[in-house]
């Protein structure tokens, strides 16, 4: 099977990093500005979420309740935690609507994920005419058992937010790192496991897609082999996002060769260009030959400096001139 046509392939809301960072943009802007460069499918972050409604009273009430809630159910010294009573746990998990930053048991990005968010981003896609066609999460599932529940909560409010969006593919992390124990891979493992056995019956539109994002999935192998065993205890298929430029130098044109064959989806990533509009960093010319069959989605990620219509465009023109190419 070819890669997707030019006029099929997606662009990243992280293309517009830079006026995000300066407050200038958040995610309900995307559709809108991905439809004037003639886009009709974009990849969005969750994190770019517009900042919520009295963010600032959110944080305080959460730190109190869960100082309160520290001092309900005080942390275990020894041994294995013991669980919260049934209601404390569901107070527990509410709080997560008032998340706060720099917290390691609560994803940063919850905070965010409020109804009118979603709502505002839904209302953007249908003006706009354009299709969400993945939704993005930053998760982390080598974290403790103590506080795999936050994430757990992050994923499962992911999945929810790709259904209402539309988007057809759910982007993961693994998170961890590159050192990772075998005891961490099992657990990473059984937790992808349990997740795409969740997704399959909640959300069976919604396919889970990882992603070559250092930490655990530094190691091409590891990744694939995580991956393979997730999906034989799952039974559900689970895509791998292939994104060239998430590797060590020293070990990139191995990775490339591993990852682009299995690939689901593609992260074209581009930072800068020569003036032959060939991409500096990435050699395009012989990562895209490499990427398999089983690609069926493509996303225009520009992550260089300067103004980010134009990255986006001159990434889309080499994209579509190594795609013709390829196909003459």
């Amino acid at each position: 099977m070819p890669l997707p046509p030019p006029d099929a392939v997606a662009v990243s809301s992280w293309s517009w990093h830079a006026p995000f960072y300066e407050g200038r943009l958040y995610l309900h802007d995307v559709p809108h500005e991905a439809a004037r460069l003639g886009f009709q499918a974009v990849e969005l972050n969750d994190f770019m979420l517009a900042p919520p409604r009295f963010g600032r009273v959110r944080t305080l009430l959460f730190k109190l309740a869960r100082a309160a809630l520290h001092t309900l159910r005080p942390p275990v010294e020894t041994g294995a935690p013991t669980p919260p009573p049934a209601r404390l746990a569901q107070v527990q998990s509410l709080l997560a609507a008032f998340s706060h930053r720099h917290t390691p048991a609560i994803p940063d990005e919850l905070i965010r994920y409020t109804h009118q968010n979603l709502r505002r981003v839904r209302q953007a896609l249908d003006e706009s005419g354009v299709q969400c066609l993945v939704w993005t999460v930053n998760s982390d599932f080598c974290t403790p058992d103590t506080v795999w529940a936050w994430q757990e909560r992050y994923l499962r409010w992911g999945l929810a937010a790709a259904q209402i969006l539309g988007a057809t593919r759910l982007r993961l992390t693994l998170g961890g790192t590159a050192d990772a124990s075998p005891d961490v891979e099992t657990r990473v493992v059984e937790r992808l496991a349990a997740l795409a056995a969740y997704a399959g019956t909640h959300h069976p539109t919604c396919q889970l897609v990882v992603e070559n994002h250092w930490g655990i999935t530094t190691e091409p192998e590891r990744l694939l082999r995580i991956l393979d065993r997730a999906r034989q205890r799952a039974g559900v298929a689970i895509g791998l996002c292939f994104d060239p430029g998430n590797l060590p130098p020293e070990t990139r044109e191995e990775g490339w060769a591993l990852l682009a064959p299995q690939a689901a989806h593609l992260h074209f990533k581009t930072f800068a260009f020569d003036a032959d509009g060939n991409e500096t960093t990435l050699p395009y010319d012989r990562i895209l030959p490499l990427v398999g069959a089983t690609c069926e989605t493509v996303t225009i990620e520009f992550e260089g400096d300067g103004d980010a219509h134009t990255g986006i465009m001159r990434s889309l023109a080499l994209y579509k001139r190594l795609v013709v190419g390829m196909q003459a």
